[in-house]
């Protein structure tokens, strides 16, 4: 397949009426595939599927914490995926309602600047070769050693919360965790969704459904029922719902797509 092939990505400026809470966006358009696509839009938080014709993927990213799961890995995937034919447009980055530059310094224009040249009149970015392969990565240090830098880390318990969500793959009853992590509920209902991003029902759930994809990959043969028991959901009901929600696709759509979507995944390391 082809290389990914950049047709324009714009920048916005944060709105400034709303500071220190700003908004702005990267949008950029590119070549896809015409089969659906398995892709993962964020390491932890979503699966999306991408589809022929106009697509708008948006992550909000509210937290420094929430930034560190999920920024790198959500841009990483619009400019690391090879795709072959369809144009699809995707918003990459939404901050919101808190700006980078709020909460660790960071200068998104100048740090765009350094490594893209605008065009005066509507702030298009155009990549010449040299950008467009050192785009990602000079994004990627530029976030990272901020986020290194941050005096701001997890509490103790919202910790002890997330690594209770990846030992037990979300298979967890969700009213039993802020006595587990000695918190009391409102309280740790409020700061996990501070610290995360999402409410600790869509943390676990999303962690239970990344745990059934993973068993699919290992055993692409998987019996629905086993494959059920093994992720700990209640009946195939939940499951399918599961992958509804998560995927946009019914297991059946998913079987009957003309590319196998999980070699698809292992050949080019896309879920990892």
């Amino acid at each position: 397949m082809d290389s990914i092939n950049f047709k324009s990505i714009q920048y916005e400026e944060p709105t400034k009426a709303l500071s220190p809470y700003v908004k702005f966006y990267l949008s950029l358009s590119f070549e896809a595939p015409d089969s659906p696509l398995w892709i993962p839009a964020d390491r932890r938080n979503q699966i999306l599927i991408l589809k022929r014709g106009k697509v708008k993927l948006n992550t909000e990213i509210s937290t420094y914490e929430q930034a560190k799961i999920s920024v790198r890995h959500c841009f990483d995937t619009p400019l690391e995926v090879r795709f072959s034919s369809g144009m699809v447009e995707v918003i990459a980055i939404e901050f919101t309602p808190v700006g980078l530059h709020y909460l660790f310094d960071f200068d998104m224009k100048k740090n765009l600047n350094q490594i893209v040249r605008y065009k005066s009149s509507n702030h298009d970015i155009h990549f010449d070769e040299v950008n467009r392969t050192n785009f990602k990565s000079a994004l990627d240090r530029a976030l990272l050693m901020q986020l290194s830098n941050s005096k701001k880390k997890y509490s103790t318990e919202i910790l002890a919360a997330i690594q209770l969500a990846e030992k037990s793959k979300g298979k967890y009853e969700i009213a039993v965790v802020p006595q587990s992590v000695g918190m009391h509920p409102k309280t740790f209902y409020r700061f996990f969704k501070k610290y995360t991003g999402l409410t600790p029902k869509r943390y676990f759930s999303i962690t239970q459904f990344e745990s059934a994809i993973l068993e699919i990959i290992k055993n692409q043969s998987v019996d629905r029922m086993d494959l059920v028991t093994k992720s700990g959901y209640y009946d195939q009901s939940h499951l399918i719902k599961a992958i509804q929600k998560f995927s946009g696709s019914t297991p059946d759509q998913i079987n009957n797509l003309d590319s196998n979507w999980i070699q698809f995944l292992l050949q080019n390391n896309l879920y990892h």
